[in-house]
């Protein structure tokens, strides 16, 4: 009997993923010149999530020299922990940072970003939880930076599988835009989770989108009314089963 649930695992493997789902609704802070202690703090509710994210984005408009590292983000009183590689520092102007936790407890929970980096004068953070979520070996792909052309903010050739969720998270310096998603990546569902009015209505807009995964990789594009200073970071993330899957059939996934 074992070997026949072995040999029916392999060749039903895509069965076996549980759809990662976002789990609560997004929350939100942001704030001018670090006048908090600490800069931000607000609550974020969820039901059962398995993965947290944050997304740190800052501005130095005046002087394009934001300085030393963000404090780490707390969840629930728990340090974060900056995905490998996903922090874009734009010219010392603009700076996206995305910071995950795992298996994060449920219910309302308080999430701070104690201090920001030296010379941001505007800063936002935004929390996204995720259900269904990899516990180890998490992201296919560690951080990787958007580049900004013209009025669109790209990540092409994202690492991906089918199964995965893919993140991408960012400003951008300019007054109030409105975001939207790239309708013509090749992928079956976009949603541009969160659309941030400008901090005092000046200065940074902030943006969450999502993607579905595909093999073996997808393009993210965000679309903007403005053309000013721009700053990504994405990521694709594996499913629970997808490690266990990966390792007995590395054919299907790699």
């Amino acid at each position: 009997m074992h070997y026949l649930l072995t040999i029916l695992l392999l060749l039903l493997p895509s069965a076996l993923h549980a759809a990662i789902t976002i789990d609560g609704t997004p929350s939100f802070g942001g704030g001018i010149n670090g006048n908090g202690t600490p800069d931000i703090s607000f609550s974020h509710s969820s039901t059962a999530p398995t993965l947290a994210l944050a997304c740190v984005a800052e501005r130095d408009v005046a002087g394009a020299s934001l300085g030393a590292s963000t404090s780490v983000p707390t969840y629930a009183g728990n340090d974060m922990t900056l995905v490998p590689g996903a922090t874009q520092n734009q010219g010392g102007i603009m700076k996206t940072s995305l910071y995950y936790y795992v298996s994060p407890p449920s219910g309302s929970q308080t999430v701070t970003l104690p201090t920001v980096s030296t010379n941001a004068d505007r800063y936002m953070m935004s929390v996204i939880t995720l259900a269904g979520t990899a516990a180890t070996d998490i992201f296919n792909t560690a951080g990787t930076n958007g580049a900004a052309t013209g009025t669109n903010l790209d990540v092409d050739s994202l690492a991906s599988a089918v199964g995965e969720f893919a993140v991408a998270c960012g400003a951008q310096e300019t007054n109030t835009p409105a975001f939207s998603a790239d309708a013509t990546s090749p992928v079956s569902t976009e949603v541009l989770d969160e659309d941030m009015a400008a901090i005092d209505g000046i200065g940074l807009s902030h943006f969450i989108y999502t993607e579905d995964g595909a093999a073996t990789s997808i393009n993210m594009r965000v679309d903007s009314t403005g053309n000013v200073d721009w700053s990504m970071v994405a990521v694709s993330i594996r499913p629970a089963i997808s490690a266990t899957v990966r390792r007995q059939n590395p054919v299907w996934y790699p």
